[in-house]
């Protein structure tokens, strides 16, 4: 039974048309045995519920600066508004699915990356306890990318790496990432034309 986990990107949450096919299709693969995990990101949500709290967005090389305000806000976007719309979407096409947040049973713990970024983190450790509990029993966790420092402080996780995290964790045969970009891109902006696990 192969274990697949996705990376499913916020801009693909955009288009109501996408959402229904990413559905079906995990429909399909859940159906047929395959253990899902898929770990979602939510930039343009949390920048819209941003700008209706009147909190002004900005970014250092393509990532959110996060102060206390914007994690809050960063929080209620992924953990609540975009992991249960999801949650919702499978359980349409009778997928069994449990929305967790990177901080449920410390699945994600991760360090501040910059300062200059405020609370955004780099993943250091993954405990996958919660991930098996649920596969074991049939679930598709959906996990949003929030991590806990080592103080248990929320900290903002960059959902490809998040994904990447979880993926290595979980020593997952398939590794899919669903995004509005061509690829993994390196630090030049080029595409790797292949990924292995070294």
């Amino acid at each position: 039974m192969s274990t697949v986990v996705i990376k499913y990107g916020g801009h693909a949450m955009d288009r109501a048309d996408l959402s229904e096919h990413f559905a079906d299709d995990l429909a399909f693969f859940a159906a047929r045995g395959a253990r899902l995990v898929v770990a979602h990101g939510g930039g343009p949500q949390i920048t819209s519920l941003l700008t209706r709290l009147g909190i002004e967005s900005h970014f250092v090389d393509g990532l959110r600066v996060t102060d206390a305000p914007t994690m809050e806000a960063v929080e209620m976007a992924l953990a609540g508004q975009v992991n249960k719309a999801v949650v919702s979407a499978l359980a349409r096409k009778n997928v069994r699915a449990a929305g967790v947040s990177g901080r449920d049973g410390r699945l994600l713990v991760a360090e501040v990356k910059n300062t200059a970024l405020g609370r955004v983190g780099d993943v250091t450790a993954v405990d996958t306890s919660l991930l098996d509990c649920l596969l074991d029993a049939g679930f598709v966790p959906i996990v949003a990318p929030i991590a806990s420092s080592t103080d248990n402080d929320a900290l903002n996780v960059n959902a490809d790496t998040a994904a990447g995290a979880i993926a290595g964790a979980l020593r997952a045969d398939f590794f899919v990432l669903i995004s509005d970009v061509p690829g993994v891109l390196d630090a030049r902006e080029s595409l790797f034309p292949l990924l292995t696990g070294r």
